[in-house]
């Protein structure tokens, strides 16, 4: 999908991109609400690693 904003587009010469994504959900009566951070390393042209930073406790709560 097309954007316009700070982070779209080409950018040359990173080798590190973060991104922040926030996900709710709702199961019954819990509730989910929480902010990820997704941290990409990139070598050459290429995603190299990615790790992902969650509350992880409040994501598996939701499931159990």
């Amino acid at each position: 999908m097309p954007v316009n904003n700070l982070t779209s587009g080409e950018h040359k010469g990173q080798d590190a991109v973060v991104a922040k994504q926030r996900s709710t959900a709702k199961r019954g009566d819990k509730k989910l609400d929480v902010t990820t951070t997704l941290d990409f390393r990139v070598e050459g042209d290429k995603i190299a690693r990615t790790d992902e930073n969650s509350d992880q406790a409040a994501e598996d709560a939701i499931w159990s």
